[in-house]
């Protein structure tokens, strides 16, 4: 026999879910991205349902970030393999403020002019900060809050990732929401879709060809 607090715990956190999504449509937001994180940075995050970036860990994303510092999110909901301790955070803004804002495709390769008619081919994932804001700066005059956008390296699965600066995030110019989820299930039961980046207006360059994929298994 069901007890009650059983029956209303799920049925409460659906409603839960359900007015949040009423509350997000009233306000414009809409759903921009998605992210993985430890039970900490949830915590930080949905007490005050704001993304937040500690400056110190940039640092360490100089070196192995693909488009340099920043925060991390995806296009598919928990589209990381979950692991125990993980919660799944979904990313929203106003509809008019994340169209309006810098945004750019930052290819595998730059050919840079060097001099006459010669271009020096330069890698661009994986590369310190300095070399993909000297990039950026060609394309847009605002090239550290420009949300960063392309394709995943080095993975099983076609997947798009965006990288919001630190800066733009402690700027709160974007004016984000975010809400964290102990389980895949729950952020799944708030929001499900794919977002199509590359269906959006006013992105500066082009998504280019997804890179090669690793197999599943190496076995």
């Amino acid at each position: 026999m069901l007890l009650l607090s059983q029956f209303l715990c799920p049925s409460l956190l659906a409603v839960s879910s359900l007015l949040t999504r009423a509350q997000a449509a009233g306000e414009g937001r809409k759903t921009i991205a998605y992210r993985t994180v430890s039970q900490a940075e949830a915590e930080a995050i949905n007490q005050r349902n704001k993304p937040s970036r500690d400056e110190s860990y940039d640092a360490v994303l100089k070196v192995i970030g693909q488009l340099g510092s920043g925060f991390y999110t995806t296009n598919k909901p928990s589209s990381w393999e979950v692991e125990p301790g993980k919660w799944y955070c979904v990313i929203e803004a106003p509809h008019e403020k994340i169209e309006n804002y810098p945004k750019i495709w930052i290819p595998e390769y730059w050919e840079r002019p060097v001099s006459g008619e010669f271009d020096e081919y330069i890698d661009l994932w994986e590369r310190d900060e300095s070399v993909l804001l000297e990039y950026i700066a060609t394309k847009t005059s605002k090239p550290k809050k420009a949300l960063r956008f392309s394709y995943v390296a080095w993975w099983h699965e076609t997947l798009l990732q965006m990288v919001i600066p630190t800066i733009t995030l402690e700027s709160n110019e974007l004016d984000l929401w975010a809400k964290c989820f102990p389980t895949t299930k729950e952020l799944e039961e708030y929001s499900s879709e794919t977002i199509d980046w590359t269906s959006w207006e006013n992105i500066i360059g082009e998504p280019g060809y997804p890179p090669a994929l690793l197999p599943n298994s190496f076995d």
